[in-house]
């Protein structure tokens, strides 16, 4: 069972522009500090979902700029249910640093992600 969208992930050209608009401009406070290793990732936290920006914009073949997370608590069981009502998911569930996910794409062809958040200590 889905129980909240969280994180909204916007993928960005330029991620140091964006990092200042996004936290000195609209003025979003920073979840904990930007990595800036790679394409740059940032999370925001805006009541109680996350915002992040990913550097990853420049050059993929992403069909959306925007990935949005269904959070879940179990996702094999939540992916089960889904692919019995006839979703299909784009590839197995595979371990992330930040939990378990899967990709499904809705009737438009936009991609979401199910996200079983790792377990904080």
């Amino acid at each position: 069972m889905i129980t909240r969208i969280d994180p909204i992930v916007v993928f960005v050209r330029d991620f140091e522009k964006s990092l200042a608009f996004y936290r000195d401009q609209v003025g979003l406070k920073l979840a904990y500090p930007p990595m800036k290793e790679g394409q740059g990732w940032a999370a925001f936290q805006v009541g109680g979902t996350g915002f992040c920006i990913h550097g990853g914009g420049k050059g993929n073949n992403r069909k959306s700029p925007v990935d949005v997370h269904f959070s879940v608590k179990d996702i094999r069981g939540t992916a089960r249910k889904m692919k019995a009502k006839g979703v299909t998911c784009l590839h197995p569930v595979k371990k992330m640093p930040w939990g378990l996910e899967t990709t499904f794409r809705d009737p438009s062809g936009n991609t979401f992600e199910l996200l079983e958040p790792a377990r904080r200590r």
